[in-house]
């Protein structure tokens, strides 16, 4: 049977984007991807993906680590590390991630209002 357990938004000492600001979605997705790369780099045998949750003033989304407790292959363990044992800062290829899409969406958000 499949189960997942929740990682989280982002490594926990870093600020990571808040529902309802301005482009959540966008910089969730981001932050998400960045954070979901680190995990595999270091919980290679990990199966990390974006799972949505409702929340009283929208939806926000996070990291969960999926597993199946009938197949011993190694997702579990990865999962259950990166929740007990993540990483608390982002790491020098995530910042560079992070770098890209900023300026990515920075770009997007100047088009919308019309400054590009």
């Amino acid at each position: 049977m499949t189960d997942s357990i929740y990682i989280g938004e982002c490594p926990i000492d870093e600020d990571c984007a808040q529902l309802g600001s301005e482009d959540y979605h966008s910089r969730a997705m981001a932050e998400l991807r960045a954070y979901i790369n680190q995990l595999k780099r270091l919980f290679p045998k990990g199966d990390f993906r974006i799972k949505s949750h409702e929340h009283d003033f929208g939806t926000y989304y996070a990291v969960e680590g999926y597993y199946d407790e009938d197949i011993d292959d190694g997702r579990r363990e990865a999962a259950f590390a990166a929740e007990a044992e993540g990483p608390t800062r982002w790491d020098a290829k995530a910042v560079e991630e992070l770098k890209r899409q900023s300026l990515y969406w920075n770009f997007v958000h100047r088009r919308r209002l019309g400054r590009v």
